[in-house]
């Protein structure tokens, strides 16, 4: 699926409901020198992002909640 839906945005989408963000905390980047023909390619740590609980559900509107008086908000919303 990764590779089948490169570049659609269904990746973001897939990793939060699996709920495994974690994994996918660290951001990578890939530096890539051309020494004559040949190519090198040198992974590296581009950003490391903190993951919270909050992170896996929306807040819910407040003009819902005020609909509804016994709806209470996402936890960390």
């Amino acid at each position: 699926r990764r590779v089948e839906l490169a570049f659609e945005g269904h990746r973001f989408w897939d990793v939060r409901r699996w709920k495994d963000l974690d994994d996918t905390a660290d951001i990578y980047g890939v530096k890539v020198v051309k020494n004559g023909d040949d190519f090198e390619y040198t992974k590296f740590l581009l950003e490391s992002r903190t993951i919270t609980d909050n992170l896996y559900f929306y807040p819910i509107a407040n003009t819902e909640r005020f609909k509804n008086p016994n709806l209470g908000q996402n936890p960390g919303w």
